[in-house]
């Protein structure tokens, strides 16, 4: 009786770990199947000059373009991958971009681009995957920005179209042949002062926001609401901008 409670305390030791490394198993299988697809190319890139001339040389080159553009795919489906996604929609999103590798691999192909060669087409999928990625997930928004990604994206897209902006105005004032007598008689001080009112623009946008998020304030909502107004305010504002640029414009 004593050896058998023995035995079977044995197999249920066995029956444990195995049960154990299943479960280990599993997870790291799971785990594998979460992360995101890089792009490896099999090939050593070739020197590309400044100036390439030869057929060598312009291969190289066509290997550094299209390596870069891997480069970019990997950054943006990891930056994707950051999002708040749920497990199910990591593992949704990996999976596509597997298929996507698939078929960027049977498109350029032998037979699937006797047109162009293999290099020109992989470059080419790249740059029209980047473009896709670009807009994920705020083309799945029916026109609405909904996430705060997307609300980041906005914000910084609209920074930059104020800042061009402003360099127009700039260029304007400093042309000396607007429509305002001041910036026609003064252009430096009236320069210097549109400076400095975008300036305050800028921090004015930013306390108003901080007031309006303010009732949403340790909550989840909070920086989408903060983010929410600061695209509002960027409308209003280059509206503005641009009513003044029609307004110097006029002879």
């Amino acid at each position: 009786m004593k050896y058998a409670l023995v035995g079977i305390g044995l197999m249920l030791v066995v029956l444990a770990a195995g049960c154990g490394s299943s479960g280990k198993q599993k997870q790291q299988s799971t785990g594998e199947a979460l992360r995101p697809p890089v792009i490896h190319e099999r090939f050593k890139s070739l020197p590309c000059p400044a100036r390439p001339v030869s057929p060598t040389q312009i291969k190289g080159c066509e290997q550094r373009a299209l390596l870069k553009s891997g480069r970019q795919v990997d950054a943006r489906v990891k930056q994707i991958l950051r999002l708040n996604l749920t497990t199910a929609g990591r593992a949704a999103f990996i999976r596509s971009e597997s298929a996507w590798l698939s078929y960027r691999k049977a498109a350029c192909s032998a037979g699937g681009s006797a047109s162009i060669g293999d290099l020109e087409c992989k470059a080419m999928q790249n740059a029209r995957h980047l473009i896709e990625l670009a807009e994920w997930p705020c083309s799945r928004s029916a026109g609405r920005i909904q996430d705060e990604f997307c609300l980041r994206d906005e914000v910084a897209r609209s920074d930059r179209k104020i800042k061009a902006q402003e360099r127009a105005l700039l260029r304007l004032i400093g042309s000396g042949t607007t429509r305002a007598p001041l910036l026609r008689n003064r252009p430096e001080p009236t320069r210097v002062a549109f400076l400095r009112s975008e300036r305050s623009w800028f921090s004015y946008r930013r306390e108003v926001c901080v007031v309006e998020a303010a009732k949403y304030s340790g909550g989840s909502e909070q920086p989408n609401v903060f983010l929410s107004c600061e695209v509002e305010r960027n409308a209003e504002h280059m509206a503005l901008l641009l009513e003044l640029d029609n307004y110097f414009n006029m002879r």
